[in-house]
């Protein structure tokens, strides 16, 4: 649960980030991320009772630890590690303001980092 909460609080402003995703593009893909998920809930949900599991006897030692070897994989996979993406896209608050107030096309938005903001 917590993993979920985290990705649904800060996906948006992370995939902007570090993908240098447009708003509306970051919107769109967690947009998507989340229709993946209901869909998958969704199946699990029609597997349980279609298949009567209540009633099937679950390790539930084995399943903990299913469940925390998947979120670590989930975080080792979905860590931007240095070597496999471009290098991070930045920009400086003037272009953002800039963007801002001329009203500029989106295709123009400001994307990555801003290095005004985070000095690492």
């Amino acid at each position: 649960m917590f993993v979920q909460t985290n990705l649904e609080t800060i996906g948006s402003p992370f995939s902007m980030t570090m993908f240098g995703m447009t708003e509306q593009k970051s919107v769109e893909v967690i947009s998507i991320a989340q229709a993946l998920v209901g869909s998958i809930t969704f199946a699990t949900y029609i597997f349980y009772i279609y298949f009567k599991s209540s009633n099937m006897e679950l390790n539930f030692r084995l399943s903990c630890i299913l469940s925390i070897l998947g979120l670590g994989a989930f975080h080792i996979v979905t860590f931007p590690w240095p070597f496999l993406s471009n290098p991070l896209q930045v920009y400086t608050e003037k272009e953002r303001l800039a963007y801002k107030v001329e009203h500029l096309p989106a295709d123009l938005e400001p994307v990555g980092c801003n290095t005004d903001k985070f000095e690492w």
